[in-house]
């Protein structure tokens, strides 16, 4: 999760990947992988993640929890640069939530 290539010094692990979720630029592995999200028009990798959780009851139930929503907030903060503009517009409001679950803040 979060990048969507692995180095060679994880190559090893290439038979283990069943997903890919990720914010960067797609490098076009993994293409048979059953669950494969690569945005890269998308601020962070959390706020995939918050919208995969917003996709089933459980994930929208989780979402309500604080300590889930604050484990998600620091990669978006980080991702983001703090949501400062200069990060390729990566901060604009709909880059900076879960993904239509509201602000994580």
């Amino acid at each position: 999760m979060d990048h969507n290539a692995l180095t060679e010094r994880q190559s090893w692990l290439a038979d283990a990947v069943i997903g890919v979720v990720d914010h960067h630029e797609d490098s076009g592995t993994f293409t048979r992988a059953r669950l494969r999200i690569v945005e890269p028009a998308v601020g962070s990798c959390a706020a995939l993640v918050g919208k995969l959780l917003g996709e089933s009851e459980a994930g929208r139930a989780l979402l309500q929890v604080s300590t889930v929503r604050s484990l998600l907030s620091a990669p978006l903060l980080l991702d983001t640069g703090l949501f400062a503009t200069k990060f390729s517009g990566k901060a604009r409001p709909s880059r900076t939530s879960l993904c239509g679950f509201g602000p994580l803040l």
